[in-house]
């Protein structure tokens, strides 16, 4: 199901069949932020006719610490109105199951932070899916624990950083459109273990 509100506070488990579709709409009057509390599991089943199992339409999305929001046979879309901002606290993580992870869709990009140094763990379909950064004309930096999936995207400049020490970041895929690009300015990868390039 569907729930807008202006800033969207979550607070107990929330569990679908197909979707979960949060969105903290400026228009209402509220900062536009959408919060999932300690401890919070949100889980998306089959997802909507997209394929995305959970959808999240917000400039700023936090994780709080040990949080999960997860799909069991879909995808996961974050997206930004004006520009997306997502903060992992301690053990906080984004798991697809039989999908992808989108930070912004293809057709909407905007400028991306994801933050966390050392917190935060992206996982996309077991590290066989994409997480895709879709930040085309603006910029993107992520900096988070983990990225466990092909990341692919594009934008003006790309950062992006692990600091697992146990997990290789891998980068782009065989497939057409599956790069990772900076179209004008620096392209910058760092990771605490191997990185691999895949396309």
């Amino acid at each position: 199901g569907s729930l807008i509100n202006s800033d969207v506070v979550i607070n107990s488990n929330v569990t679908a069949a197909t979707f979960v579709d949060v969105t903290s709409a400026v228009f209402f009057g509220g900062s536009e932020r959408i919060e999932i509390g300690s401890g919070v599991n949100i889980q998306g089943g089959t997802g909507n006719g997209s394929g995305d199992g959970v959808i999240f339409t917000s400039d700023t999305v936090n994780l709080g610490a040990n949080s999960n929001v997860n799909t069991t046979a879909s995808s996961i879309l974050l997206e930004g109105t004006n520009r997306l901002n997502v903060g992992f606290s301690s053990g906080a993580q984004l798991s697809s199951v039989g999908g992808n992870i989108a930070f912004n869709d293809s057709s909407a990009p905007t400028s991306i932070s994801v933050t966390g140094g050392n917190n935060g763990r992206i996982s996309s379909n077991a590290g066989t899916g994409i997480v895709s950064l879709n930040g085309t004309g603006n910029t993107v930096s992520v900096n988070v624990g983990e990225i466990d999936g092909c990341v692919t995207g594009s934008g003006t400049s790309v950062s992006v950083t692990t600091n697992s020490t146990t997990a290789d970041l891998n980068i782009g895929t065989a497939a057409p459109g599956g790069d990772l690009t900076a179209t004008n300015g620096n392209l910058t990868i760092s990771s605490s273990r191997d990185i691999n390039f895949k396309g």
